[in-house]
């Protein structure tokens, strides 16, 4: 995984915040959070791992 590429995710990240607040729906949220904290935590070992 690429320094691109998890800045194309965190841009799909932040285009979903706005769907889910024009959506405002619960559920889409809990979703959404589970997610947010997968890809940060892979992402973060990327970051961490890379030279």
């Amino acid at each position: 995984m690429s320094k691109k590429l998890i800045g194309v995710l965190l841009l799909a990240l932040a285009a979903a915040t706005v769907v889910g607040m024009v959506i405002k729906n619960e559920g889409y949220w809990t979703i959404y959070n589970y997610i947010v904290v997968v890809l940060s935590a892979v992402c973060g070992i990327v970051l961490v791992g890379s030279k």
